[in-house]
């Protein structure tokens, strides 16, 4: 799903009925904070809005269908058909959500990822919570501090050495599975009285037994061992 999607800057609080009627157009991924030489998109703090749209063929109607993020910073919530479906925070991970029950296939899918770019003392990286520092604002009650205050914009305060880069920074991405998959496979390898062991976990989405584990050398000769 990269491409040009429509663009708005929001404040520092998150709006839910965001309009699109006038919005810009801004490629993703990639920061919005230096595209198209606008100010105001460099210094922006609080919330901005991505929306597209996309279609997801009947033929598929049999699958498992996935909306994966790979990375969104920093924050993020993403409405499908004007549902908030996920929420996810820190804009290094990926996530995603299944949409399989929530869209219509066949029919234009309407999305929106609200993304909050404000650093804290719990993001990563770490910003200072006051939003308004500057040298000396740690002496409260002095005139010419207040007033420099008042003066003084909302805006992130990093106590990092590179820019607050925002938005959606990676790609975004329809992906497909089996109704039946395997979510996750852990494995433990170890030696005990010169035997080889192999502890393993396998976690699926729909329970069934019927498992069935082959172990390979290096040749890809079938092995044969015992389980315990």
């Amino acid at each position: 799903m990269s491409g040009i999607w429509d663009f708005k800057l929001g404040n520092e609080n998150y709006e839910s009925g965001i309009l699109f009627k006038d919005s810009d157009s801004i490629a993703a991924p990639a920061s919005y904070n230096d595209q198209k030489d606008i100010p105001e998109y460099r210094n922006h703090y609080g919330w901005v809005y991505y929306h597209r749209t996309f279609f997801v063929s009947k033929a598929f109607s049999n699958e498992r269908i996935v909306l994966r993020f790979d990375a969104v910073t920093r924050n993020a919530q993403i409405i499908l058909n004007g549902k908030k479906i996920a929420s996810h925070k820190g804009g290094f991970l990926p996530f995603e959500v299944e949409i399989t029950d929530i869209i219509d296939f066949d029919c234009e899918q309407d999305l929106i990822v609200a993304v909050d770019n404000k650093i804290n003392h719990s993001t990563l990286p770490v910003g200072n919570e006051n939003t308004t520092p500057f040298f000396g604002s740690d002496n409260p009650g002095i005139p010419s501090v207040e007033l420099g205050k008042a003066y003084k914009k909302k805006g992130n305060a990093p106590n990092f050495d590179f820019f607050n880069f925002a938005g959606i920074n990676r790609p975004v991405r329809l992906c497909t599975t089996p109704k039946k998959y395997i979510k996750d496979i852990a494995i433990v390898t170890s030696i005990e009285n010169k035997k080889a062991k192999i502890k393993y976990k396998i976690d699926l989405a729909v329970q069934d037994d019927n498992v069935k584990i082959t172990i390979l050398d290096r040749t890809k000769t079938r092995l044969h061992f015992q389980t315990e």
